[in-house]
């Protein structure tokens, strides 16, 4: 939106991080993302390692990859994910995970990395519409990072769910979004 703002009309993020170098941008987040994304920054080659470790469990196995991942959820996750079938479970995490390290670990760790840094443009710059659904009981991408965003973006509207976590935001409003963010018909 920023670099193609002829090009873009309105955007739409669910469950978005924010800056990591906005103040409070760890408060809320779970204990093991905040150590990998304090190893990206701080000690990359444990970052590399812990990412390699996954990448070869995803590989070797992707169903006990996403069965691991799934114990991991917080609260308001467990609950969304629940309510899929084992199948839809399994599904919600095999495809993205093994298409995320098909090569290996390497690409994670350069998209994690390019997240980490602080943004080289100011977002109150940013014109455009943006829609921002997000939970307030998300420990993956912390509310703090969501009222950030909407705080300083000038056409924000935000959509914040009471009790939703990263994964039962997008599960809970993606509908929303599409027909929101959808063509509009006169």
């Amino acid at each position: 939106a920023h670099a193609l703002p002829e090009r873009v009309s309105q955007v739409g993020v669910l469950s978005c991080g924010g800056p990591f170098d906005a103040p409070a941008a760890f408060a809320g987040m779970g204990r093991a993302n905040r150590m990998m994304w304090s190893a990206i920054d701080r000690r990359p080659r444990l970052a590399r390692f812990m990412l390699g470790q996954q990448a070869k469990m995803v590989a070797k196995n992707p169903t006990k990859a996403a069965t691991q991942a799934i114990k991991t959820l917080s609260g308001a996750d467990k609950g969304a994910i629940a309510g899929l079938t084992s199948d839809q479970q399994l599904g919600f995490f095999t495809g993205p995970m093994s298409e995320a390290f098909a090569n290996g670990p390497d690409a994670v760790y350069e998209d994690m990395s390019i997240l980490r840094r602080p943004w080289d443009f100011d977002i109150a710059q940013v014109n455009q519409r943006v829609q921002l659904w997000h939970g307030d009981a998300d420990t993956s991408a912390p509310a703090a990072m969501a009222e950030y965003l909407v705080a300083r973006l000038p056409s924000c509207v935000p959509h914040f769910g009471v009790g939703e976590g990263h994964i039962s935001t997008i599960l809970a409003d993606i509908d929303d979004a599409l027909r929101v963010l959808g063509p509009q018909r006169s």
